[in-house]
């Protein structure tokens, strides 16, 4: 009996013992057991709503892309920012443009640029409300006037612009402290606009030439029809004509979605493809090839006095940076010059192009071919990049 009395005491201390050592983790598996159900029952709901946050998620997109056209944005990539704030009269001379830190302010990415600018007055006022009407989200701040430039009765101004990058449409290339630090060329990895085309010249080996045109239609029968170097459609059309061979679907307000009345070129959306100016590409906009044959292309929109700006960019396409030639380009309202670029040349930067077309009917984009220097063929191919109208102000609702 007192066998039995001890063997049951024995039991029961390893018992306790052994109960008393695995307590603490019992506890602890069942705490980590409860905080993992509560976490599998918060996923559950937010997979539940999952439908709702889509749709607001969607509602916000929506919200946002009627903001940015209603605003004109164009742009929000550093380097086209760059090429857009230059001044646009020499009498305006930059000092100092240096990006600063980037910073994170809420949702947006804001890259600000340290800016000192010298000359008369009235011109640095000019150009401080130039930069305010930039198609970007920016936002001035610091500014300081002080007496003290180079010459007689000029002043200098200081102060920070800050970019907001909001996600539009497009690519940046990348953009170091000295811009005149050498970039990544895009022309070497990118796929190609233009189809090459060969052609014999007397005295020259067989070379390799950019065309613009695509493939022609076959004619019925077989036979191709063309008319002129490039290729036309025999029937009307009212739309651009894309580089792809699909249809333009891209819509207004970009330039490429207008009404086209007329194209003597033909201008061509680039579809698919994509436009490169300097090494710097764009995802939207319009080509015509001109040489010495087609020294002059025109296109003529039609815009129903709706817009009220125009802003892109303009210049040779990289496909054609070694021809010989050059182009101006020419807006005209309804008949009426409203602007008039420099001589565009192959390897220049892209020209920024802003202009008024309020109360314009009928908008007639006109590229000159020009003679430039030396080049490998006597070919070049105008771009007309990211060009957005910017509708007029509806009035305010009584």
């Amino acid at each position: 009996m007192i066998i039995i009395l001890l063997m049951a005491l024995t039991l029961f201390f390893i018992q306790r013992l052994i109960f008393a050592q695995r307590l603490p983790y019992y506890i602890q598996l069942k705490a980590r057991l409860r905080d993992e159900t509560a976490k599998l029952d918060s996923a559950r709901e937010t997979a539940g709503n999952l439908p709702v946050l889509k749709k607001d998620v969607e509602r916000a997109e929506a919200e946002l892309a009627a903001v940015m056209e209603k605003l004109g944005l164009a742009f929000d990539d550093r380097d086209s920012f760059f090429l857009a704030a230059q001044p646009k009269e020499p009498a305006v001379r930059v000092m100092l443009f240096q990006p600063l830190q980037e910073e994170k302010r809420g949702i947006f990415s804001v890259q600000p640029f340290q800016v000192t600018v010298s000359g008369d007055y009235p011109r640095i006022v000019s150009y401080l409300l130039y930069l305010e009407t930039l198609p970007a989200l920016t936002e001035i701040r610091e500014l300081k006037i002080s007496a003290g430039g180079e010459k007689p009765g000029e002043v200098e101004a200081g102060f920070v612009i800050d970019l907001y990058e909001i996600g539009l449409e497009g690519e940046s290339i990348p953009f170091s402290n000295d811009y005149n630090d050498k970039k990544t060329s895009f022309s070497q990895n990118r796929k190609n606009i233009f189809e090459p085309v060969a052609i014999n010249r007397p005295g020259k080996a067989q070379e390799q030439l950019p065309q613009l045109s695509p493939s022609s239609p076959e004619a019925p029968g077989g036979s191709e029809k063309k008319t002129g170097p490039l290729a036309i459609p025999s029937t009307a059309s009212y739309a651009f004509p894309s580089l792809d061979g699909k249809s333009n679907q891209v819509p207004l307000p970009w330039l490429e979605g207008a009404k086209v009345l007329r194209n003597v070129g033909p201008f061509y959306s680039v579809g698919s493809r994509k436009i490169a100016i300097a090494a710097r590409e764009f995802n939207r906009g319009v080509v015509v090839e001109v040489d010495e044959g087609r020294p002059v292309a025109e296109a003529v929109m039609d815009l129903q006095a709706r817009y009220r700006v125009l802003r892109g960019f303009a210049g040779v396409e990289d496909e054609t940076q070694n021809s010989s030639g050059s182009f101006i380009l020419t807006f005209l309202g309804d008949e009426r010059e409203l602007l008039k670029t420099p001589v565009l040349k192959p390897g220049g930067y892209p020209h920024y192009v802003e202009l008024n077309v309020t109360g314009v009917k009928r908008l007639t984009v006109r590229v000159e071919w020009q003679e430039s220097g030396p080049g490998d063929y006597d070919r070049i191919a105008a771009a007309l990049a990211n060009m957005i109208f910017q509708a007029e102000d509806q009035p305010a609702q009584k």
